[in-house]
């Protein structure tokens, strides 16, 4: 489970720094010892965790060529390169988290698919609306006759909720105070409700995407993710937590449609405070130190910094990673496989494939850090 919090600085060539860092992974010996450590991995089992360790080292050698590759090329083939990209990383994530069972090895024969299902190609017109494009296009799990099976299946079994990141202000009893960020909330260490059967669209992963929300803004379409933001006062003077969850203002629709996934416990009755602005809240929640906390449920999180976290209204099943892969897939099998369109899309410059450069741009720049995140099993966030 990712308890910490490492904040990077924002400098033009961060995305270099977390690819070298990604680079430690493919260490053998290193990343043997990590997995030997969280995992308690008996002596007589040392050859398997060697071999995961070296088939982490080639997905990671993968997924960053991939990357380095789709930079170099047009948006002709470049969506299909980053899709292999993150599924390498994907396979990645699985040989860090899972054990031996679901090494490359074992699981060619079980789960020897994308695990995803491209849909609704074959009616879409070329040039057609974000909201219709985007909307028609759509991404459904794999079944065998087993069940769910594939890449991205296995990826599912272990992705988790991320951590939420806030400022944590401590203010003494000499009258000194402390300010620092930290680990606010963590999502229960159990797997992701599964995905529908009927899957998302493409425009279901752009309207749960912080990056894409100015994008759908300026196509007159509404985000389905609420901007909020989190902090902690500990006063020892009065020997209080208080908890604060600020609703920014927004669309009034996202706001009411998120906050119905709030929850709270019956201990909180008596702390619990909710002052309604002008299209946004603020509640506070306010736990004497030595009593026990009051027990909040909030719906999944995406967070990029400390000053932003963003609830997605209908999104319980993907965490930001595989909101990326989702899109990913979509756009690069629409590439891959229907080139006749697709070509056509970029050299119209429709809002579908303006909408993929908008995607692919966000990829670039934040799944390298989500994956370092978990590896490194921590939150990295920008400040």
């Amino acid at each position: 489970m990712i308890i910490s919090n490492l904040t990077i600085a924002n400098e033009s060539d961060a995305l270099h720094h977390v690819w070298l860092r990604l680079k430690r992974y493919q260490n053998i010996q290193y990343t043997y010892e990590i997995l030997r450590k969280h995992h308690d991995i008996p002596e007589r089992y040392k050859k398997f965790a060697k071999k995961q360790s070296e088939q982490i080292r080639h997905c990671l050698i993968q997924a960053e060529e991939y990357a380095t590759a789709a930079n170099a090329v047009s948006y002709a083939t470049n969506p299909l390169l980053y899709y292999y990209s993150i599924m390498s990383l994907a396979l990645a994530e699985v040989l860090y988290k899972q054990d031996g069972d679901s090494s490359l090895d074992r699981v060619r024969n079980s789960h020897g698919h994308h695990g995803l299902e491209l849909k609704g190609v074959d009616t879409l017109p070329v040039g057609a609306p974000l909201e219709v494009s985007a909307a028609a296009l759509r991404a459904v799990p794999h079944q065998n006759g087993t069940g769910r099976a594939g890449t991205f299946e296995l990826w599912h079994r272990s992705a988790r909720e991320l951590p939420i990141v806030g400022k944590h202000t401590t203010y003494f009893l000499e009258g000194t105070r402390n300010e620092t960020y930290a680990t606010l909330g963590i999502g229960a260490d159990k797997r992701f409700p599964l995905l529908r059967c009927e899957g998302m669209t493409l425009l279901d992963c752009y309207s749960n995407m912080p990056r894409m929300a100015k994008f759908l803004e300026d196509h007159q379409l509404r985000s389905k993710i609420c901007r909020s933001t989190m902090s902690v006062d500990t006063r020892h003077a009065e020997r209080t937590n208080i908890t604060c969850l600020s609703i920014h203002p927004q669309n009034r629709e996202t706001i009411e449609n998120t906050v119905k996934s709030f929850g709270f416990g019956p201990n909180s009755f008596e702390s619990l405070q909710i002052d309604t602005m002008y299209s946004g809240y603020i509640i506070r929640l306010r736990d004497r130190t030595d009593m026990p906390p009051s027990i909040f449920q909030l719906p999944n999180a995406i967070q990029e910094n400390c000053s932003n976290i963003w609830f997605c209204e209908d999104n319980q099943s993907l965490n930001e990673f595989g909101l990326y892969y989702l899109a990913l897939y979509i756009v690069g099998m629409y590439a891959r496989y229907y080139p006749d369109k697709w070509m056509l899309e970029i050299e119209k410059s429709t809002p579908l494939a303006l909408s993929v450069m908008e995607l692919i741009a966000a990829a670039n720049d934040r799944v390298p850090v989500i994956i370092l995140g978990e590896f490194s099993r921590s939150m990295i966030v920008r400040r």
